[in-house]
């Protein structure tokens, strides 16, 4: 994907070693976050704040996800 013509200006990561990830490839490709692309994530894990270059981390209320998760689950079995 980094190194095909079109190169992405953004990717999602899932998590944060994905995201770990991310950075080293793209960093071993000479591109620059987020000069050439911008690297997110959904977690947000307190050892991500010190990465550099930061990156964009979404929010995600895991609690509230999970229990409507097992909510919805719960109704598909009754």
């Amino acid at each position: 994907l980094l190194r095909g013509p079109e190169v992405p200006t953004a990717i999602y990561a899932g998590d944060e070693m994905a995201a770990l990830g991310f950075l080293r490839a793209i960093h071993d490709l000479g591109l620059r976050v987020p000069d050439d692309i911008s690297v997110m994530t959904s977690l947000n894990a307190r050892f991500m704040q010190r990465v550099l270059p930061t990156l964009t981390a979404i929010r995600i209320p895991q609690e509230a996800v999970a229990a409507e998760a097992g909510e919805t689950l719960a109704r598909l079995v009754r």
